[in-house]
């Protein structure tokens, strides 16, 4: 009786803990897409378990056995998008000062080559000049954010999404991602 009662508490916080946290999409998978799950979360701010550490989550677009690109944690306490080379990721201009930042695509927005394309890493959690902590881009109201990626292989764009949750607070969570398996062809961001 006694073991059963200590075992309740546990369930009830681990179901608080993960309550916050959006579910993957559901449904089935078209036969032209490479879907995955993920539910990683990566710490970028010093968190209850002491200071952030270095983690990546690495993805293989082509499975190939070589990493494409990776969302990752640095010891500055910042997470990061890192594609280079052949991989971009979607972004816009912003103002006042024409700075390009990462597009967040609202559900079913197509991601094509129509977009504005980046092929350099950059920060989803980062602390700003005053020291507060910002995000790039700005989650939706739910916390979620959808980024458009494209790969360059043999000279035809492979387009995807990522799904992420952003606790706005020290944490991403990378919940999803799906990659078209066909060349030049759009996807639907969010949808699989």
């Amino acid at each position: 009786m006694k073991k059963s009662l200590l075992v309740l508490p546990s369930i009830i916080l681990l179901f608080f803990v993960n309550a916050c946290t959006p579910l993957p999409t559901g449904g089935p998978v078209s036969s032209n897409i490479n879907y995955t799950v993920h539910n990683a979360t990566l710490y970028a701010l010093t968190n209850l378990f002491g200071p952030p550490g270095v983690e990546t989550l690495d993805f293989d677009l082509t499975e190939d056995g070589y990493v494409d690109f990776n969302v990752g944690t640095t010891h500055s306490g910042y997470v990061y998008i890192y594609g280079g080379g052949e991989v971009s990721i979607a972004s816009t201009f912003t103002s006042p000062y024409n700075t390009t930042i990462l597009k967040d695509f609202v559900l079913s927005e197509p991601i094509s080559s129509s977009n504005y394309w980046n092929s350099t890493g950059t920060q989803l959690l980062y602390h700003d000049v005053t020291g507060q902590i910002a995000f790039s881009p700005t989650p939706k109201a739910d916390g979620t954010i959808i980024l458009g990626i494209r790969y360059l292989k043999n000279g035809d764009y492979y387009f995807g999404w990522i799904k992420l949750y952003n606790d706005k607070i020290n944490r991403i969570t990378v919940i999803e991602s799906a990659f078209n398996k066909l060349p030049n062809q759009l996807i639907l961001a969010g949808k699989k």
